[in-house]
């Protein structure tokens, strides 16, 4: 796990956009429900997570929905996911974004495949969750891919050759 963010005070991570709306009463009484007993920001952020992993059905390969559609469809794709992961995070005043990247599936035919999924700042550090899979802790088959648009999709199209390797290995903090 290496976080894709690193400042929290970053605007951009918590205010609401046409994409993120988390000012709109349905999603904020939504996330207050979700984490209405919980004190902990670490645990009000997985309490979220939580909540989307159930909320929502995986359909893969649907086409792109805002956050308001999916409140009644409930159903998308990994960005749908973490995108209204995000939306219910930055809803209770959590810094959040949503990280796209490679993430290692062990499917039928297992492969790194592109994938959505989250940070929330919590305590002075970044928290990585996934709700499309249900993880609470995000770890090395997620792999976050660069910002930059080009950078990203040279990666994504194979144009250069990916090598992995591994230069540090850490263990989670508990929090």
């Amino acid at each position: 796990h290496s976080p894709v963010s690193s400042d929290a005070a970053d605007v951009g991570l918590r205010q609401e956009t046409l994409q993120i709306p988390s000012g709109h009463a349905d999603i904020r009484s939504m996330a207050q429900n979700a984490t209405a007993q919980l004190d902990n920001d670490g645990d009000k952020a997985r309490a979220l997570s939580g909540f989307v992993h159930g909320f929502l059905n995986y359909q893969p390969g649907r086409p792109p929905q805002s956050i308001l559609t999916l409140l009644d469809d409930r159903r998308g794709d990994c960005t749908e996911f973490a995108d209204l992961l995000t939306t219910l995070a930055r809803s209770i005043g959590l810094p959040a974004r949503t990280v796209f990247g490679l993430a290692y599936a062990d499917g039928q035919d297992p492969a790194f495949a592109y994938h959505a999924w989250n940070e929330i700042y919590v305590d002075g550090v970044w928290l990585a969750l996934d709700p499309t899979w249900g993880q609470e802790r995000v770890d090395a088959t997620h792999i976050p891919l660069p910002d930059d648009e080009a950078a990203a999709m040279t990666l994504l199209t194979g144009s250069v050759a990916l090598e992995f390797q591994v230069l540090e290995v850490s263990h989670f903090r508990d929090q």
